[in-house]
């Protein structure tokens, strides 16, 4: 039934893109799916990725990662927020399905946090199969300053 209904949304958003989807829709600047974990594909995660001009970022030393206590302020590539998407080695999700359109790209899934489909636009998307670069951005960019994908609650 969920396979259904994101098929149902990609098509009507392929076809008839001023149509309401029935989809909760986001906007980010990029969109990252990166496979990490101990074996190949062992996790799979989708990452929106939005650029802030300014903002704190704690500096650490390169080769041990501990903090130095300085804090640097500028602008950069900050996480808005991620799902866990579905692979080969657990059960749990839905891989995202992608349309690469002329002004960028739009990612369609479901959301299984929220029980929604989500359907998020972004200028490009990139493909990593590295450590987990939304961790990594916890130690420059808090989570609670993250803006989020919009809250299904608040559409209601």
């Amino acid at each position: 039934m969920i396979k259904l209904g994101i098929v149902l949304c990609v098509v009507s958003m392929l076809f008839a893109p001023d149509i309401d989807t029935g989809c909760i829709k986001d906007r980010c600047d990029y969109i990252e799916i990166n496979e990490f974990g101990e074996t190949y594909g062992a996790r799979t995660q989708i990452i929106f990725w939005e650029w802030r001009d300014s903002g704190v970022a704690h500096i650490e030393r390169k080769r041990t990662g501990e903090p130095t206590g300085l804090i640097q302020y500028g602008g950069g590539f900050v996480v808005v927020d991620y799902k866990m998407m579905k692979c080969e080695t657990h059960s749990g999700g839905v891989r995202p399905l992608v349309s690469h359109k002329k002004k960028g790209v739009t990612v369609v899934f479901w959301d299984r946090n929220d029980d929604v489909i989500r359907e998020v636009s972004a200028k490009w998307i990139i493909y990593t199969k590295c450590r987990d670069p939304e961790q990594a951005n916890l130690k420059i960019f808090a989570s609670e300053h993250r803006k989020g994908l919009t809250d299904p609650k608040n559409l209601k």
